[in-house]
């Protein structure tokens, strides 16, 4: 198994699933998205793991090519821009969120793209 195909499995499980609970609990997710933001050590620890997986897929899957593999790629620089802004800039990074959390339909994109993700994993991990 390449290691495009085994990061898109692990990715196509958390897309999903994160999508669909979104999808059917935006009230829950808003509010822990508040929660995080009142509370510095959540936001460090999201700022370490986002950095941490960022870190782990460009190390091993930094893979700059005309295929679905980028968006792997993407989303390893994605995470490690999030880490090192959460770490570094946490004041600049919580303003942002609520600026976010504050619409109705805030989620709805979020929603759309992890779902989008995770079928795109989903297809290139199991199907293609």
């Amino acid at each position: 198994m390449t290691t495009s195909i085994f990061i898109a499995r692990l990715l196509r499980v958390l897309y999903l699933t994160v999508g669909l609970g979104m999808l059917l609990q935006r009230q829950y997710y808003r509010q822990m998205l508040e929660s995080m933001m009142n509370t510095p050590a959540l936001l460090y620890f999201g700022g370490a793991m986002a950095l941490g997986a960022g870190v782990v897929i460009i190390t091993f899957h930094n893979i700059w090519d005309a295929s679905w593999v980028v968006l792997i790629t993407l989303l390893g620089w994605a995470a490690l821009i999030k880490g090192v802004a959460l770490l570094v800039f946490p004041q600049t990074a919580v303003k942002w969120s609520r600026l976010f959390a504050r619409s109705d339909n805030a989620l709805l994109p979020a929603v759309v793209i992890a779902l989008i993700f995770g079928l795109i994993f989903a297809y290139y991990g199991f199907l293609a």
